[in-house]
């Protein structure tokens, strides 16, 4: 895009400087011709410069951004060493503070397990050790579970830096223990009707 609108430009002004040569009067057509070509070759300057190496930048700038915050799971960029890096729309909702306020914070302190020491939290350990994707499960004070997914960043550098994803799957695992119950009382209505017809037997 850029090449073609500057390569029109080029010859657009060529044709137009031509045209001046033909130069004979103020209100001759030549002179017409070669002012109009002129507009012309500027607009396509414009277009090339302005839409395509300004423009087009920031607009894709914006889209990426816009995707970032319409994750609707706390999403995180965070450094080996824990700290948070980029956070989204959904983390800040998540943590009860801005985005901007929950960078360069240390990410076991507002989304893993509250009362457990960084050394013993399994993810933050995990980011030590690993070089791959990994998933963990919290379970987190209040009966609140979270499914932590992690990823490495492609890069080729000695410090590996990570994105988090975080799922409340509180609510599924609550179904889980119900479901647990249901069939453990279930098995023990069995056992009690089969006592029962061995005793009418």
């Amino acid at each position: 895009h850029l090449y073609r609108r500057l390569l029109a430009a080029t010859l657009i002004m060529m044709v137009a400087e031509f045209a001046f040569t033909r130069y004979i009067s103020m209100s001759a057509t030549a002179n017409l011709v070669g002012h109009l070509l002129k507009i012309y070759a500027y607009w396509f300057v414009y277009d090339a410069l302005v839409q395509h190496t300004l423009k087009a930048p920031f607009d894709m700038l914006a889209r990426t951004v816009s995707r970032y915050d319409a994750i609707p799971d706390p999403t995180l960029v965070v450094a080996q060493d824990g700290r948070i890096q980029q956070a989204n729309q959904a983390a800040a909702v998540w943590s009860g503070q801005a985005r901007e306020a929950l960078v360069g914070q240390h990410v076991h302190t507002r989304f893993h397990h509250p009362h457990q020491a960084v050394a013993d939290c399994p993810i933050c350990q995990r980011m030590q050790q690993a070089r791959s994707n990994f998933l963990i499960q919290l379970n987190l004070p209040d009966l609140r579970s979270v499914a932590c997914h992690a990823a490495p960043l492609p890069g080729d550098g000695p410090q590996t830096t990570w994105v988090h994803v975080l799922r409340d799957v509180s609510e599924r695992e609550r179904l889980s223990r119900e479901r647990e119950n249901l069939v453990s009382s279930l098995n023990e209505r069995i056992k009690e009707l089969r006592g029962l017809h061995g005793v009418i037997n």
